[in-house]
């Protein structure tokens, strides 16, 4: 998740899940309240995640990684080791998005004052506490005298990730984590890392607590170009001498996104006027997407530019009625071929999305809560739903379709809903994509449910839904490749060199950059 994402408000909170077959069991009954939580944890695996509809294609055996877990659980009370456990099965389901939200709960536990930053295959010392800046910029070596590509694959195991451009990217941050390194036995007796660079030098980080830590960034130059990035939802700039324009699309988020879940989860009128006050007090965070749109490609036509240039490096994404109204201006909406998905009807769906839920009982009858059903055909929402068509509107007028260049940039923080845009665009041969290879499936799982349980308060996201890519046929690809590949080196984020931006001005005024 981008900065811009992770900082945004959250407006839909945990719903605590309850299973009385569980509960009610002389298992649970007998149990500690870790092993009660993780029961409950693999019940609402079983009857939420889309994996586990059909039984043939399960991606792990249930009951023995169920047994196990219970098992490591007897007599302990370290909830850092349920947080583990729990992870590691939500690793094992190939899906980014369903995650333990703890596990990075840094408030009253130690942790390594490191961030890590991977450019071409190395890892590089981004921030660290002020104790040890001298190791900032350097890259990484081993650590413990475990080489890094070795603790790459190690760590995997507790990773949620949909290939290995993702984990790659991902577990820097479970690197930080001082009990997964004694729970994996890489630990060393006094709690420190021992690290090793490349330049031979080799430094020994121990942990601390965050209020102990004055972290500090290595240092780099800003980006000068009107690629810089920004701290906001989206903005666009325009170069009217190259007739150019640049939109910066760092979150697919904005206010109506918040104002239909408003409607869509709230439980009851006193909650809705709550959760109405909260949004009204960030409104100035929280402009319209389709506002934006329009001012844009208006101003886009009136100085007759030819290049569009969209930038979804920062996109960690949301809400894919922000991409779908963006495509709509690229695109005549109803040739667009479009992202199937296919959902799971469950009772944390209930829990969470209560006016849908009552939506889909309406126009369907009684629902099978093993069954994926196809979104069109549950005819929720979605699909021809007045309240999201109000919120999310697309363009329909063919005049205002835009018939220049357009170059999408795609970096190693484009996740989710912005992954589904790059798809989308590939699919349906919409401009050329430039960057480096994705972190996303171009088909996936997503959608997330938040969760909470009830013994310990432990919290996380789950997925209720799979997407299919418009072009069927390539849903074994693991990744999404660009048209054009850039990476980026350490050398050009520290001297504040865009190369993505480089190679827009170096060919967008070619006749013909790429075959399509």
């Amino acid at each position: 998740m981008s900065s811009v994402a992770s900082s945004q408000m959250q407006m839909a909170s945990p719903s605590m899940y309850r299973s009385p077959e569980v509960e009610n069991s002389a298992r649970y009954t007998a149990a500690n309240e870790y092993q009660k939580d993780l029961l409950l944890f693999m019940n609402m695996l079983q009857t939420t995640h889309p994996a586990f509809c059909n039984a043939s294609t399960v991606p792990f055996d249930f009951e023995q990684v169920l047994n196990d877990g219970f098992s490591a659980l007897a007599g302990n009370n370290d909830v850092q080791n349920l947080r583990l456990i729990l992870q590691s099965v939500a690793a094992k389901l190939g899906d980014g998005h369903t995650v333990v939200s703890g596990i990075f709960n840094f408030n009253d536990t130690k942790f390594y004052p490191l961030n890590l930053k991977r450019r071409e295959d190395k890892y590089y010392i981004r921030v660290t506490d002020k104790e040890y800046s001298k190791i900032l910029g350097m890259s990484v070596k081993s650590i413990n005298n475990i080489p890094i590509d070795t603790l790459v694959n190690k760590f995997s195991s507790f990773v949620s990730h949909e290939n290995i451009n993702e984990l790659n990217e991902r577990v820097a941050e479970f690197l930080l984590l001082p009990h997964l390194w004694e729970k994996l036995s890489f630990n060393r007796t006094d709690g420190a890392l021992f690290i090793e660079f490349h330049n031979d030098s080799n430094a020994l980080i121990f942990p601390k607590f965050r209020n102990d830590m004055l972290l500090e960034p290595a240092p780099q130059k800003q980006i000068t170009a009107i690629s810089a990035p920004t701290s906001q939802l989206f903005s666009y700039n325009i170069d009217a001498d190259k007739k150019i324009c640049y939109l910066q699309f760092n979150a697919c988020v904005d206010y109506n996104t918040f104002v239909y879940q408003i409607e869509m989860t709230a439980k009851d009128e006193d909650m809705k006027k709550q959760m109405y006050a909260e949004l009204e007090s960030q409104k100035e965070n929280y402009p319209k997407f389709d506002e934006l749109l329009e001012k844009m490609f208006s101003e886009m036509r009136v100085k007759n530019l030819s290049v569009l240039v969209i930038d979804v490096r920062n996109n960690g994404g949301g809400n894919s009625a922000l991409c779908s109204q963006l495509l709509s201006y690229l695109k005549p909406h109803e040739t667009i071929n479009e992202i199937s998905s296919h959902i799971r009807i469950s009772e944390l769906f209930k829990l969470q999305y209560p006016e849908l839920y009552q939506m889909a009982l309406a126009k369907n009858g009684n629902l099978d809560t093993d069954k994926l059903y196809d979104t069109k055909d549950l005819k929720i929402a979605e699909d021809g739903d007045e309240l999201f068509e109000k919120y999310f509107p697309l363009n329909k007028d063919e005049s205002k379709i835009f018939k220049g260049k357009i170059y999408f940039l795609q970096g190693t923080d484009t996740y989710s809903s912005a992954g589904e845009l790059i798809t989308m665009v590939r699919d349906n041969n919409i401009g050329i994509i430039v960057g480096e290879n994705g972190i996303f499936k171009p088909c996936n799982y997503g959608d997330i449910l938040m969760w909470q349980l009830p013994n310990t308060g432990e919290t996380g996201g789950i997925s209720h839904k799979y997407f299919t890519r418009p072009d069927k046929n390539k849903c074994d690809e693991n990744y999404l490749a660009p048209d054009v590949e850039i990476q980026s080196s350490w050398n050009d984020l520290v001297a504040g060199n865009d190369k993505y931006w480089e190679w827009i001005l170096e060919n967008y005024a070619k006749q013909e950059i790429i075959e399509q």
